[in-house]
């Protein structure tokens, strides 16, 4: 592991709870409820899911990987009338002590590139505002001058057809839980609500 150079991307709390939302509610251009079962059914093109360990059996990939999103979305609705409802059912959850191990879309960040001490095991970590930083620093490892072109024409996936900035969702209540939610997040990323 350490002979690699290893970076994550992490995304402000407040925004990931309100895309969180919208995917759980909506899913996106490519991925929703509807057609899970036409991804089940497109066996014959490997679907590779970086979060998700592939072996060769591309059948069962596709399977495996329509699964997970299944599984995401309803294991992420909680059945919520609105998001200050989401917040609130999410944030019950947080209260009762309920891990957030089984939830991908909630799970805090810093436990995914953190050790138990809560120290980062990474060599670099960029927010996703900070994209340009993200291909400068890979551009310094691997001299590919065609990174920031490839990036800017690469066709963008999994977007959300709400584009309402998650700053114009919130109000104090539901700033004050997200905080609490992801403190940990939130310190070790140093994150603020900011529009």
């Amino acid at each position: 592991f350490n002979d690699f150079n290893s970076f994550a991307v992490v995304r402000n709390p407040w925004s990931r709870l309100w895309s969180s939302y919208l995917y759980s509610r909506y899913g996106t251009e490519t991925t929703n409820l509807e057609n899970l079962d036409i991804i089940k059914d497109q066996s014959n093109q490997p679907y590779n899911n970086p979060y998700i360990f592939i072996n060769n059996d591309v059948s069962q990939n596709r399977a495996d990987v329509a699964d997970n999103i299944k599984n995401g979305f309803v294991k992420n609705d909680f059945n919520a009338s609105n998001f200050s409802d989401y917040i609130d059912k999410v944030y019950d959850l947080f209260i009762r002590g309920a891990s957030f191990e089984h939830y991908i879309y909630l799970k805090p960040q810093y436990t995914f590139v953190c050790d138990d001490n809560k120290n980062v095991l990474l060599n670099k970590i960029f927010k996703t505002n900070e994209m340009d930083k993200v291909l400068d620093w890979v551009y310094s490892i691997n001299k590919d001058s065609m990174i920031k072109l490839r990036a800017k024409f690469k066709p963008r996936k999994n977007t959300s057809t709400v584009q309402t900035h998650y700053y114009n969702v919130y109000d104090d209540k539901l700033i004050d839980k997200v905080s609490k939610l992801y403190k940990d997040d939130i310190e070790i990323f140093n994150f603020k609500f900011e529009s």
